[in-house]
This record gives C-alpha cells, structure tokens and sequence, in this order.
C-alpha cells in the first residue's frame, strides 16, 4: 500500500474557492438569463427561435442594461430577443415582461444561500441516498423531517423544497450517465437543466447548475483517481491512523472506482446498520459517514472550478 500511495496521482484538493471574477459573474447573468427564456412555452414550441451565440454575444456588449428592474430592462430584454433571432409574437412586450419577471427573481435568488444547492444540503441527500434502500424511502425521510419535533425550523414548504432538490439531483445524475460520452451531456447542459426545471419548479436554474456541474465533477475526478486516493487523503486531513483506514476499506475497497463511490457507500451503510442492529458497528459507521463527507467537500469544491 506505500508503494501505492507513493506512485498515486498529486492530490488536488482546493483548500478554498477562488470568488468568481466580474467577468465570469456577469457570463453567468447571460447564461441564467438564456435558461429563463428556454423555460418558455413560445422559445421551447419555436414561436421564439434564437441563437445562443449572437444571443450572448448581444448580451456580454451591454450586459449593464440586464441588471435593474424596471421598464427600461423589459424594453433591453425585447431588443436582445429580436436582435439574437425572430419571432411570432402578437406581443413581444407582453413576452418581455413576463420573462423580465421570472429573470429577476432568479438573479435576487442566485446568491441567496437558502435557494442554493449548497454543501449542506448536498452532504444531507448524500446521506439520504446511502441510508435507504430506495430513493422513495428516501424522500419520505425528507418529508419526515422535523415532524416529530414540537419546536422545529424545518417548515412544510422547507421539505418540499429539499425533495424538488433531491428529484433534480437524480434527474440530472442520470441523464449525464445514460449520454454517450461527458462531451454530449456537456452540450445537452441546457437542455438537461430546463427539463429538471419543468419538473422541479421551485428549484432554481442557478441550483440546477450547481446539482449539473457537481455531477460532472464525480465523472472528471473519477478520470484520474480511484478510491485509495480519497481514503488516503481523509485520513490525512482527519489525522487518522492507518487503522482506519483498513476499517474503512471493508467497505470501499482500495480498487473501487471513485464514480462508483456512492453505491459502494451506500452497500456499507446498510451492512453497518445490520452489524448495529446486533449491537457492533457504530464507530465504523461514524468513520464511514465522515469518509462521505470529506467525498462530498472534494466533489463540491472541484464543481465550483468547472466553468
């Protein structure tokens, strides 16, 4: 195992994530504001046809114009759609205000933690997914929560929420694993994340991307590293012994795959709660849980690099 460990790939985890520059902030306004518009009926049944290229490219000359609200935004807004394309509309104004609308409730959305897919609530449905059989006895832990509590934060709407997430986080992991290559999951990326949208609605596109590009981040990592890199790193960053790590390796074995990381986390969590059940096995679940969650941080971390 030295050896191993001695040859393996230089471990590349960013010990933070370098803010997004203006330039790349204002891409991202562009992009979010081409998504808003793939979600309507007219754009997506070809009354509105556009070009995402002249489209963007319209948009990154002024992109001033499409950051306050107001009637000067609606009429910037219709002048970006006639110039990217052509339309069949009775009203482009009418078209513009209602995009206008939904398009500045993503951007108030975008840095507002509660509506990001954040670290958090990624680690929470990674755990979901690893202590239950199905993904239906998952979401019924979601809908679950708190609800045996007098006193809670958790609301109704708060566990809507979190299951729209989790369906969006399993929608995209799929479509990405059942394209051909990562190239055309690439390509397809909008088209992915409107129809994750149409069937999440309370999820927003900035969260989608995020659930999208964590996505990619598992397959590129997964490229490069196997498991016996990312144990060896957690026990380093915990300041575990190697003891450890042969406890944890019952379970994910030096030779798996880092793609296939989760379902072989999920087997152990489920032998786990068996060897509990007969009264062993708690402080190798603890070792496994925080295994999954150094995971987690590595993928996260990795996600926020993909443009």
């Amino acid at each position: 195992m030295a050896e191993q460990v001695k040859d393996r790939p230089v471990f590349q985890f960013p010990d933070r994530v370098t803010e997004k520059n203006e330039s790349r902030k204002t891409h991202d306004r562009g992009l979010l504001l081409w998504r808003v518009l793939l979600l309507e009926e007219e754009v997506r049944s070809g009354v509105v046809r556009l070009m995402k290229q002249p489209f963007m490219k319209v948009y990154m000359e002024h992109p001033e114009r499409y950051i306050e609200n107001g009637p000067r935004m609606v009429r910037d807004i219709a002048s970006l759609i006639q110039s990217a394309g052509r339309h069949h509309l009775q009203s482009l104004s009418g078209f513009s205000i209602r995009v206008t609308a939904r398009y500045v409730k993503e951007l108030r959305l975008m840095n507002d933690r509660a509506h990001s897919f954040s670290f958090d609530i990624l680690h929470q449905i990674f755990q979901l997914i690893g202590a239950k059989r199905t993904l239906r006895e998952a979401e019924q832990v979601i809908l679950d929560m708190g609800t045996h509590q007098e006193k809670t934060s958790i609301s109704s709407v708060d566990r809507d929420m979190l299951v729209q997430k989790f369906r969006a986080f399993v929608f995209l992991s799929r479509k990405i694993v059942s394209s051909r290559t990562l190239r055309e999951a690439v390509e397809k990326r909008d088209e992915f994340i409107v129809e994750a949208s149409l069937a999440n609605q309370q999820v927003t596109l900035t969260c989608l991307d995020s659930i999208f590009r964590f996505c990619v981040a598992q397959i590129l990592l997964s490229r490069k590293y196997r498991c016996d890199t990312l144990i060896v790193e957690w026990l380093r960053e915990y300041s575990l012994d190697p003891e450890h790590m042969v406890r944890v390796a019952k379970y994910i074995p030096y030779d798996t795959s880092f793609l296939a990381f989760r379902s072989q986390y999920k087997s152990g969590i489920i032998a786990l709660k068996t060897e509990q059940t007969a009264g062993s096995g708690d402080s190798d679940t603890q070792l496994l849980r925080s295994l999954g969650i150094f995971y987690t941080s590595w993928v996260s971390k990795v996600s926020e690099l993909i443009a």
